[in-house]
């Protein structure tokens, strides 16, 4: 019987069950660490992407009128000329990058 089973390769030493072993622990170690990656990055709270660098206000004069006018709602933006004015210069400037900024009105 030993000898039918070493014919059909199913007599191994172990070999090809620990490589499977292995494999099968390795495919749940990355699941693991993806679903770990996952609710980390889910659960952070820093708000860090919403601040203007320092750096940029003093080069643009425009960034720190665009910061106080990025909290004004909908219903305070109707009312304020000067975020309405400011957005407009940011969309001229996007649009046309190769022009110079407009001078304050």
């Amino acid at each position: 019987m030993k000898m039918w089973l070493r014919d059909k390769g199913e007599d191994s030493d172990g070999h090809e069950t620990a490589v499977r072993s292995f494999l099968r622990f390795a495919a749940i170690a990355a699941v693991v660490a993806a679903i770990i990656i996952a609710i980390g990055e889910a659960s952070r709270t820093d708000y860090a992407s919403h601040e203007i660098a320092p750096a940029a206000t003093k080069s643009d004069p425009l960034a720190a009128d665009l910061a106080r006018c990025r909290e004004v709602t909908a219903e305070q933006l109707a009312a304020d000329d000067t975020c309405r004015r400011v957005w407009a210069e940011n969309r001229r400037r996007f649009f046309a990058p190769n022009n110079k900024p407009a001078e304050a009105r």
